[in-house]
């Protein structure tokens, strides 16, 4: 009983390491998606900008779920 119980708390600890060091890999993986070029930068300034010319453009409309139930 007891070699099991060993053997139990060996493979759990076995998961939690594998896991731990999983998700510090991703984390690696993500700092190097991060780093954007002077060129990339500006494109996404521009298209920021395009996106709130267009909101201002939209008028403003409120929502009534309950329109159509009264």
């Amino acid at each position: 009983m007891q070699g099991l119980k060993f053997v139990v708390i060996a493979a759990a600890s076995l998961a939690l390491l594998t896991a731990a060091d999983a998700q510090d890999s991703s984390k690696g993986s993500k700092r190097a998606a991060d780093v954007q070029t002077a060129e990339q930068k500006k494109k996404a300034v521009k298209a920021e900008n395009a996106r709130d010319a267009t909101l201002k453009q939209m008028p403003y409309q409120t929502f009534d779920p309950w329109a159509k139930m009264r």
